[in-house]
């Protein structure tokens, strides 16, 4: 490479004594100047620095010593200004190298590609024959891009090179990483594991890297690896440094640009496969995204709406102007009245109908640069479902208006039925007490007819007051009358009026009455409840069995038990058993006397005093059901007149 300044230099050594050189590494020996031919004269020459190493200018030698001597000196002047040209010569080209290096990182070509033209002009540069490129992934160094000289053995290092990952520490590459600072190694067959044998091969000597990074991190190593040692000065590792953080720089950007483009794409399969509708549009309506959901509920391709004025596409023709508004004083003011909450519009469909569709809109970014998206589900579906559900609720409002006029209709039939009932039912009953007094009188025959009538009437008569009990308490006036009730007393006293029914079915029935406290309660009721409980377990008790009636207090509560050993009730008919008119599968199948209302209520009148009935029975053992009624702390009745001792009613 020809340097003007340079030549000037030389020929001004010519002049001195007729003939002059000047060689230095790298560009060999610059054209001879003078009279006199340049072999075989004798020279006088001095050293010259250059960057690339030590040259010599020369000048033919004088036959006079003194005159030898005084050339030496000029010529010791020439090479310092020799030395000073070099470097300004070697700033200027490293300047450029500088700026071609940093546009070659604000292409926007591939890494790869950007860092081996990168190597080309550095090795030029440095006037090394190989040059390697690494990246950093994770936490280790790999080949991205390499450019050696054609000569022998290059070629096959490269390539054993770019099979290598390098770690922290590992190599010259490794070397670098670690540390974070430039490196050299002065002979590669004992400092440059693992690639020492290839390098010897390669006829390559020594290298030296430096990193590249990006902020304070090492995002890549720089390797020049040459078949001599050479000096690495301040001023080339300066012009290195820099270089480093320009390639950093459009690495970093790079990898930034990548990372966009690599959210973008997943953030376009998330739209993809979303549920819903998604398009996004500029501040001028035209659509930037429009996702598959999108295309199949509006009818346009993605590739047909990027880019349109989506308002022109979607909105009706009524509804336009409107929008337009609304979008322009968005634009203007940034208040929009449909913004972060779900609306519902109608929107049009590529082949014209409209479809109703639930709209929620949000706005991003600022400027000339902000967007406005928005995800669009498809509501008429759901308006199908509410007007169905709307007409069910309807018909099911209808039905249950129904049900209720029937079940009033039932419980007036109920009401009027028991109370036209009970009045001549009473008088029965009374006349048939004064025939079973005087039953002496009849014949066998007639007494047991007469016991069969006075049997079934008390029975008719029991289901009329059970009756006549829960049509009261359907009106609300369940409980009329509360005085203080002796409840042992009372179980004694409608006892004894089982015993008849006991004794004829062979059944045991034995009392434990204990003196408690009285209770506050409708004295009537609450026989109707004892009498519920015991006329079930005599009921369902065969010959031999027994019903154990126990009164006693536990805590603050009185308690009322009715045991019996009778067939018992599955564990499936429990639930049902407090129920109106709920019979057993085993009343059904026996035929066994009643209207399913007993225990009903038992627990209407029980609740209706504040306290709780509960059951407990299994298939075969018989069943217990136990009522435990409240006395208040300070009880105004005193306690029971009952003994409180034992006694058996039957056989």
């Amino acid at each position: 490479m020809r340097d003007a300044p340079l030549d000037d230099v030389v020929r001004l050594a010519a002049a001195l004594t007729g003939a002059s050189g000047l060689e230095l590494p790298g560009r060999g020996e610059l054209p001879v100047h003078g009279t006199l031919p340049a072999e075989g004269v004798e020279r006088v020459s001095v050293p010259v620095s250059s960057p690339e190493g030590t040259g010599r200018l020369w000048a033919a030698a004088p036959a006079d010593a003194l005159d030898r001597a005084q050339v030496a000196l000029q010529l010791e002047v020439l090479a310092r200004h020799t030395e000073v040209l070099l470097e300004a010569s070697r700033r200027e080209r490293a300047a450029d190298v500088l700026a071609e290096v940093a546009a070659l990182a604000n292409d926007v070509r591939g890494m790869s590609d950007t860092l081996h033209d990168a190597l080309e002009l550095l090795c030029a540069f440095v006037g090394a024959p190989l040059a390697t490129a690494y990246l950093r992934e994770d936490k280790a160094l790999r080949v991205v891009a390499g450019v050696h000289a054609d000569q022998p053995g290059l070629a096959a290092f490269a390539r054993r090179t770019s099979e290598l990952v390098f770690t922290p520490g590992d190599g010259l590459p490794g070397t670098v990483l670690a540390s974070g600072r430039a490196a050299w190694v002065d002979d590669l067959a004992r400092g440059f594991v693992p690639r020492a044998g290839a390098a010897v091969d390669a006829g390559l000597r020594a290298g030296f890297a430096f990193p590249v990074v990006a902020g304070d991190t090492v995002v890549g190593v720089i390797e020049f690896l040459d078949a001599g040692v050479r000096t690495v000065d301040e001023p080339l590792l300066r012009l290195l440094t820099q270089v480093g953080v320009v390639l950093g720089r459009a690495v970093e950007r790079q990898r930034g640009t990548e990372e966009l483009a690599h959210r973008e794409e997943r953030l376009r399969r998330l739209l993809d496969s979303a549920g819903d509708a998604f398009l996004s549009s500029d501040m001028q309506g035209r659509v930037t995204e429009w996702n598959r959901r999108a295309e199949d509920l509006l009818g346009w391709t993605r590739a047909e709406m990027i880019g349109r004025d989506f308002a022109g596409v979607l909105v009706p023709e009524e509804a336009r102007e409107g929008h337009q508004r609304g979008f322009a004083r968005f634009r203007d003011t940034g208040v929009g009245t449909m913004l972060d909450r779900p609306v519902e519009v109608p929107v049009r469909h590529r082949d014209g109908h409209e479809l109703d569709v639930e709209l929620v809109l949000w706005s991003t970014g600022e400027g000339d640069a902000r967007e406005v998206s928005a995800f669009i589900r498809d509501v008429g579906h759901r308006h199908e479902v509410e007007r169905l559900l709307r007409a069910d609720l309807r018909r099911q409002e209808e039905l249950v208006e129904q049900l209720r006029q029937l079940d009033q209709a039932k419980s007036d039939v109920v009401t009027t039925v028991s109370h036209e009932f009970r009045t001549p039912l009473t008088s029965m009953l009374g006349y048939l007490e004064l025939l079973v007094d005087d039953r002496e009188s009849l014949d066998e025959l007639h007494q047991q007819a007469l016991a069969a009538v006075h049997r079934n009437t008390y029975r008719l008569k029991r289901l009329i007051d059970n009756l006549v009990v829960l049509s009261r308490f359907e009106e609300g006036t369940g409980s009329s009358l509360l005085v203080p009730v002796d409840l042992s007393g009372l179980t004694g006293t409608v006892a004894e009026e089982h015993t008849v029914s006991a004794r004829a079915k062979g059944v045991a029935v034995r009392l434990r009455l204990q003196p408690v406290p009285r209770v506050p309660g409708d004295r009537a009721l609450l026989e109707r409840v004892v009498d519920n409980l015991l006329s079930n377990a005599v009921k369902f008790t065969g010959e031999g069995g027994s019903v154990d009636v126990t009164v006693r207090m536990e805590g603050s509560d009185v308690c009322l038990s009715v045991s019996d050993t009778g067939v018992g009730i599955p564990a499936e008919e429990q639930e049902s058993v407090f129920s109106r008119f709920v019979r057993g599968r085993y009343a059904e199948a026996q035929a066994v006397q009643g209207s399913g209302i007993g225990l009903s209520v038992a627990r209407e009148v029980v609740e209706a005093h504040g306290g709780a009935i509960s059951l407990r029975s299994a298939l075969g053992s018989g069943t217990h059901v136990e009522v435990r009624l409240p006395v208040p702390a300070r009880s105004s009745g005193g306690t029971g007149g009952a003994d409180g001792g034992d006694e058996e009613v039957g056989p």
